[in-house]
């Protein structure tokens, strides 16, 4: 099964998929990390992640800092962009001075871009990249607002 075919918490492959991000997310919290690239891939998923506690992820995901020294950031995980994982990483975009941002994602309804592009202040973008279905119009207002 592919990454792109889930987006939420409630199925057990964003849970196993979420428990691996988390310690990754985790070990880079206490870094300078300047450029972060978060890239679908066809993996292995141990069973034993996919019936992991949902409430426990829950926890370890509100407990994950957003970084801030990102310069150059691209996702192609869909779950980062669904509702348990958007604050963090709108956070992220944010508290970080983003020259550099790409986005690719088939998965995300629309409704959920209006979500993230709200909240998104970009101030050092240089360069945007979107690669996404289903995306509404976002005035330029919204993106970069300085």
């Amino acid at each position: 099964m592919s990454v792109n075919e889930w987006v939420s918490l409630s199925d057990p492959l964003g849970r196993a998929i979420s428990w691996q991000i988390i310690p990754l997310i985790k070990s880079l919290e206490s870094t300078h990390c300047q450029s972060l690239s978060l890239e679908e891939r066809q993996c292995w998923i141990p069973e034993q992640t996919l019936y992991a506690s949902a409430p426990k992820l829950e926890a370890a995901i509100k407990a994950l800092r957003p970084l801030t020294t990102l310069t150059s950031l691209t996702l192609s995980i869909p779950l980062l962009f669904a509702r348990d994982f958007r604050s963090w990483t709108v956070q992220t975009m944010n508290l970080s001075p983003l020259q550099y941002l790409r986005i690719e994602d088939w998965t995300t309804e629309a409704g959920s871009w209006g979500v993230v592009f709200e909240f998104l202040r970009l101030k050092h973008l240089q360069k945007l990249e979107l690669s996404v279905c289903n995306l509404p119009a976002p005035s330029q207002n919204q993106l970069l607002p300085y």
